[in-house]
């Protein structure tokens, strides 16, 4: 699942949060929008990738131990 934190139309302050804990992911995004970024959070690596592959990104925040 993706959710959108801000505008994500802007590439250059788009950043990829991925996560499978819910309270990190909105740790993560909460202090990117707070930094003037706009977070694209995901729960499944599998539609992360997919949005990768579709979109790319610049910024990627990520688990290591999902």
């Amino acid at each position: 699942m993706m959710r959108d934190q801000e505008d994500t139309h802007d590439p250059t302050r788009r950043v990829l949060v991925i996560d499978d804990d819910e309270l990190s992911r909105n740790v993560v995004a909460r202090r990117l929008t707070r930094w003037g970024f706009a977070p694209l959070v995901f729960d499944d690596p599998d539609a992360v990738l997919g949005y990768l592959h579709t979109h790319g990104a610049r910024a990627l925040v990520s688990d290591l131990e999902m």
